[in-house]
């Protein structure tokens, strides 16, 4: 299982938030492989804990059945992964809302079969939104930086994608910069 989040707001109660939600997937993730219900899950959770509010968390989930070489994934208002060696967006049927805006969550899975090797990368907005002069890094930027590598490694794709955003906002980010990349055994 692989999960990128991203808590609305900044300081304490935001982390606090996230810390919950870390928490709720770490507790029901050896229950089940369907990342849509994992979401869920950790939805009730969350809203069971602080009912429904403004401070909402998105996530994307992904899990892998290396029986079935099957990655499976869905989101939670969160941007969707993409495949570091195409830049393809893994999308989902429906995005789905962010946890905590409402006691019921409604995203549904997508799914694909995977050969070794293949990579993926979760992300915050943080990377796409990075802003110069008005423009946005946005998925150009992603996609670019990753075509100038072939095949990179995870760390390799970590360090180019901090060190072209950094560049690209003059060295100064106005939001937080979650970056998960991984290859499939």
């Amino acid at each position: 299982m692989l999960v990128v989040g991203d808590a609305a707001g900044h300081g304490l109660h935001a982390g606090r938030r996230a810390a919950f939600v870390r928490t709720a997937f770490v507790t029901t993730a050896p229950f089940t492989d369907d990342p849509a219900r994992l979401l869920s899950w950790v939805n009730t959770a969350m809203t069971e804990r602080a009912g429904t509010a403004e401070e909402f968390v998105t996530a994307a989930c992904l899990t892998y059945l290396p029986s079935e070489r099957r990655l499976r994934w869905a989101y939670a208002g969160h941007p969707p992964a993409m495949l570091l060696d195409t830049g393809e967006e893994l999308l989902g049927a429906e995005q789905g809302v962010p946890l905590g805006l409402d006691t019921h969550l409604e995203c549904l899975e997508g799914s694909r079969q995977c050969e070794a090797g293949e990579g993926l990368l979760l992300y915050t907005d943080g990377l796409t939104e990075a802003r110069r002069d008005g423009e946005q890094f946005g998925l150009p930027g992603v996609r670019h930086a990753l075509a100038d590598v072939a095949h990179p490694s995870p760390a390799e794709v970590i360090a180019i994608l901090r060190s072209r955003v950094a560049e690209f906002a003059y060295g100064t980010l106005t939001d937080d910069l979650c970056l998960l990349a991984a290859r499939i055994g």
